[in-house]
């Protein structure tokens, strides 16, 4: 899963969550976030992005990007926030967002989110999560393949992509994190 924060970097940790099957995936109405989804990138098309605020306000970039606030246990996706209220989502609304969401902790609201959430559903520990939708993850997959074109490497050596947002709300490639733990420096790779 993707994050939108300050300044820390931490190296990536791996996600070892249990693969479901198709039937139990469908039959729950909380709908997975199972990391072992087939998405491009758990398939190793795409690697992991971690984009920094970089002083960069949260709230102008979702409404620039288009992210919906949400509320998630450790592996399940509650519901969204819609004029402060939580509700729960449809299959049909959910596949509208791409796979891996970013991470809504520094949301002016988060705090009081999941206590909303916890008193519809009953999570033991909830988060707030920023859905993000396709078109919007196509720019993020389209800064991130310009940034391993740019270095010369591939998705398949490539642990996550760092990345920060400018003052016009673009994004910016910093480096790439190497499978082996090698950070390369990337040049001039900024999207839209």
């Amino acid at each position: 899963m993707g994050k939108d924060h300050g300044d820390d970097r931490a190296a990536p940790k791996p996600t070892h969550a249990k693969p479901r099957s198709p039937a139990a995936a469908a039959a729950d109405t909380l709908l997975a976030l199972d990391r072992q989804a087939q998405n491009l990138a758990a398939l190793g098309a795409v690697p992991d992005l971690d984009i920094r605020l970089a002083g960069v306000d949260l709230l102008q970039v979702v409404q620039r990007y288009g992210y919906v606030p949400a509320v998630k246990s450790r592996t399940r996706l509650l519901g969204k926030i819609a004029s402060a209220q939580f509700v729960p989502l449809t299959a049909a609304e959910i596949s509208r967002y791409a796979q891996r969401g970013r991470s809504g902790a520094e949301h002016p609201e988060a705090g009081r989110w999941p206590c909303r959430c916890r008193a519809a559903s009953s999570p033991s520990r909830a988060a707030v999560y920023l859905l993000v939708p396709h078109e919007t993850e196509q720019i993020f997959i389209a800064a991130e393949m310009a940034a391993l074109a740019r270095a010369g490497r591939s998705a398949q050596d490539i642990a996550l992509v760092y990345a920060h947002f400018d003052a016009d709300l673009a994004i910016v490639v910093d480096a790439l994190l190497t499978k082996a733990g090698e950070t390369v420096p990337v040049d001039s790779v900024r999207r839209p």
